[in-house]
């Protein structure tokens, strides 16, 4: 149970969030408290160390930042009808 909530905590960052143990090679007992509860700062150590050495393994899910949907037009430089009226 321990491992499958450290599993889906590393899924934010990683693609897949078994890979912290099966790749990674993290050990279940590194990233517990002496009380049994995961050890965040620890998990999140190992993600930074696993990713750094096969960043591939990242989670594709990362913000698109601002999306307009196309509403918006773009600045463009002249089109080829802008050389075709020219006067010069």
């Amino acid at each position: 149970m321990q491992r499958a909530q450290i599993e889906t905590y590393a899924a934010k960052q990683l693609a897949v969030g078994a890979d912290l143990f099966d790749v990674g090679g993290a050990a279940l007992d590194d990233l517990l408290h002496e009380n049994g509860e995961a050890d965040l700062h620890a998990v999140d150590a190992a993600i930074a160390e696993l990713l750094t050495a096969r960043p591939g393994l990242r989670s594709n899910d990362a913000p698109w930042g601002e999306v307009q949907g196309g509403t918006e037009i773009a600045e463009r430089g002249p089109t080829m009808l802008d050389a075709l009226n020219f006067r010069g």
